[in-house]
C-alpha cells in the first residue's frame, strides 16, 4: 500500500506576494520603531544605573540628557546624550554641590546683638567703634546678628559650612563652603542658591567668590556607558525582529 504526502502550494504562493508588498518604506518604518524604542528604554536605563551610587534626582539628571528619536528622514538612528560645559547645548554650566543633598550647617555666632561674646561673656559698647580685623588701625560699627532666613538661620546663629553626599551613604562636611545667591557677578546664568567658597588673595576684601562642583551628569553617563551599550545592543536586536515580524504578519494576514 502506497503512502502519499499531498502538498497545496496555493497557500505558499499567496504568502509570497504578500511579502512582496514589504517594500523598503515599510521596513525603514519597522527598523525605527525599533531604534526609538531602544533608545527610550535604554535611556530609562542609562538613568537607573547612574543613580545607583550617586545621591542626586532622577529630575536633575533628566533636565542635563535628551533621546533624539529617529525622524525615518534618512537613516534609523537615535542617540542618548548627555550635554556638557561647551557641547551643543548652549549656556550648559557645570554641576554644583547643591545638588547632591546639600545641608546648611550652623553654629551660634560670637557675639550677641547685645554685646556679650557667647563663649567668654565678655562684653563690649555696640554703640562704639571696634577695630577692624582686617585692617590694623581702621574701625567699623558693631554690626548687628540678623540671621538668614532665606537659608533657615534664626537671629544668634550663623552659617557653619555645609555638608553634602555625593556618594550615597557617605556624607562630608566642608567648613570652608557657604550658600550664595547666584548672579551673573560671581556664576555666569546661574539662578537661586549655589554652594560657593572665597579665593584669598584674587580679590580685594573678603576674597573672590568661586562656585564649587562636583560630578557632572555627562561623566556619569560615560562611567555607565559599559553597561548600558550591551543592554541596548540586545534590546534593539530583538525589537527590530519583533517589529519585522509584526509587520510579516500584518501582510500574511492582510
Amino acid at each position: 500500500m502506497a503512502t502519499a504526502i499531498k502538498i497545496d502550494v496555493t497557500q505558499v504562493q499567496a504568502t509570497a506576494k504578500a511579502l512582496l508588498r514589504l517594500d523598503q518604506a515599510t521596513l525603514a518604518d519597522a527598523s525605527r520603531r525599533a531604534v526609538n524604542g531602544a533608545a527610550q528604554r535604554g535611556f530609562d536605563k542609562a538613568r537607573q544605573i547612574m543613580l545607583v551610587g550617586v545621591n542626586v534626582t532622577d529630575d536633575y539628571v533628566k533636565s542635563k540628557m535628551d533621546v533624539e528619536l529617529s525622524s525615518g528622514a534618512s537613516k534609523s538612528e537615535a542617540q542618548i546624550i548627555a550635554f556638557r560645559p561647551g557641547g551643543r547645548r548652549a549656556n550648559e554650566r557645570p554641576t554644583n554641590l547643591r545638588q547632591f543633598g546639600l545641608q546648611q550647617l550652623q553654629a551660634i555666632t560670637n557675639w550677641t546683638n547685645s554685646g556679650v561674646n557667647t563663649k567668654s561673656g565678655a562684653r563690649l559698647n555696640v554703640r562704639s567703634k571696634l577695630e577692624n580685623p582686617r585692617k590694623p588701625g581702621a574701625t567699623l560699627p558693631f554690626k548687628k546678628r540678623v540671621g538668614a532666613k532665606q537659608l533657615g538661620i534664626a537671629l544668634g546663629r550663623k552659617q557653619a559650612g555645609i555638608s553634602v553626599e555625593v556618594i550615597r551613604g557617605q556624607r562630608k562636611e566642608i567648613s570652608f563652603a557657604f550658600l550664595a545667591p547666584a548672579r551673573r557677578g560671581n556664576v555666569a546664568g546661574g539662578q537661586g542658591m549655589l554652594a560657593f567658597k572665597r579665593v584669598k588673595g584674587a580679590h580685594k576684601g573678603k576674597g573672590k567668590l568661586v562656585s564649587l562642583h562636583s560630578l557632572a551628569v555627562w561623566q556619569m553617563f560615560r562611567h555607565a556607558l559599559p553597561k548600558v551599550i550591551p543592554l541596548v545592543a540586545k534590546d534593539l536586536e530583538q525589537s527590530v525582529v519583533e517589529e519585522i515580524d509584526a509587520q510579516i504578519r500584518k501582510v500574511v494576514n492582510g
